[in-house]
């Protein structure tokens, strides 16, 4: 099987291609092994993570940070999020009645760029919090289902799948298996407790492979 070099230092994603306001940290070590893609919780913004980042940074000295800011703006507050959460009311909308479909369309753009950047998709790897770590959870599921191939990881914190918590999925407390991109997953959903959880979302998600 031919190996794909990839080059050492990558180049950032183009703002022009990509839908998100966004800061890049290229590795301390200028060897961009990794990439990981950082998505904030409702109505926060990139910064808070940029810090993030760059304390992982330490351990990880060879991986970039990509921190994004949700393509659309909180009403009245401000900050951002992912897709809309509020009805003109300024009532919390369910999860039930939350659409991502725009977020994962410009998630797969992100995406697609990143590859043109010379990431590999096994080295990219994504973290969000609350309604971000919804989002991370969605759009690759999506992007993985879509082009066939595996992204390096995805970590939720305080955030489940939309699409899992619908018509008899996992929903709150609840397991569903499936497969994704010819490998399976377990899927457990248990609400979370943590004080500071975004309950914008359903229940978070755990991914597990199994066999």
């Amino acid at each position: 099987m031919e190996r794909i070099t990839e080059p050492a230092i990558k180049r950032p994603p183009s703002p022009s291609r990509i839908a998100f306001q966004h800061a890049y940290i290229a590795s301390p070590q200028q060897v961009d092994s990794n990439l990981l893609i950082l998505l904030h919780g409702l109505g926060d913004t990139q910064a808070s993570f940029v810090d993030l980042g760059k304390q992982l940074q330490r351990a990880l000295p060879q991986c970039a940070v990509l921190a994004l800011r949700g393509a659309r703006t909180v009403p009245l507050l401000g900050g951002g999020m992912w897709w809309d959460a509020w009805d003109p009311l300024g009532e919390m909308l369910p999860a039930s009645a939350q659409n991502p479909s725009a977020f994962i369309e410009d998630c797969h753009t992100l995406l697609d760029e990143l590859r043109m950047c010379g990431w590999q998709s096994e080295h990219v790897h994504l973290l969000g919090f609350g309604q971000g770590a919804t989002a991370a959870l969605e759009g690759t599921h999506a992007w993985c289902r879509a082009n066939k191939r595996l992204l390096g990881s995805v970590v939720a914190v305080c955030g489940g799948m939309l699409s899992v918590s619908e018509g008899g999925g996992a929903g709150r407390g609840g397991a569903v298996r499936r497969e994704s991109a010819g490998q399976k997953f377990e899927m457990c959903c248990k609400p979370c407790e943590h004080p500071c959880a975004d309950t914008s979302g359903p229940s978070p998600t755990t991914h597990t492979p199994v066999s």
